[in-house]
This record gives structure tokens, C-alpha cells and sequence, in this order.
């Protein structure tokens, strides 16, 4: 499900196969054919997640679903990335 609440929902509950989970969201949006305005808002909420995450591995899995969704969904032209290139500059240029 390609669904900014079930993202959500994922991470409210936290269970010990979040990467898993996520795993199968990043199958979705390689294989599947999602409405593209929910890619495109998925994508961004997960974006900012995946900034604000601490767990590598839960960090890794949502940067699979961002690069899934650019590779498969095409939605790089239409995904606010400001967010990243902020985090970016403050990291390499204090």
C-alpha cells in the first residue's frame, strides 16, 4: 500500500520487522502501478523520515523506497528534495 497514514501507522507501531515492511512498500512502487499523486506524497513524507531516523537499517530501507520511487515511479521532477539538500548543507558546510 502506497499510503502516507499506513506509513504512518508503521512507524507509530515500531515492530522489530519495520525494514522488513518497508521492504515490501519499496516491491510496490518497483513492481506495481500506484496512483502517482500518492507516490509523489508518499515520497516526501518518507523523505522526511528517513532525514530524522537514527536506526541505519530503518534509514537504509526508507532510502531504498525514495530510490524505488525516483527508478520505477518517475517522480523525481516532482518530490520536494529541499529538505535533503538542507540536511546535506548543514552537515558539510557548518
Amino acid at each position: 500500500m502506497i499510503d502516507v497514514a499506513y506509513l504512518k501507522r508503521l512507524f507509530l507501531d515500531r515492530r522489530e520487522d519495520l525494514h522488513l515492511r518497508l521492504g515490501d512498500i519499496g516491491d510496490l512502487l518497483e513492481y506495481g502501478n500506484p496512483n502517482r499523486k500518492d507516490v509523489i506524497a508518499f515520497t516526501e513524507y518518507a523523505l522526511e523520515i528517513a532525514i530524522a531516523e537514527e536506526d541505519f537499517e530503518v534509514k537504509e530501507s526508507l532510502f531504498y523506497l525514495l530510490m524505488n520511487a525516483v527508478t520505477f515511479q518517475g517522480v523525481a521532477r516532482n518530490v520536494e528534495w529541499d529538505p535533503l539538500a538542507n540536511v546535506h548543507t548543514r552537515r558539510c558546510y557548518p
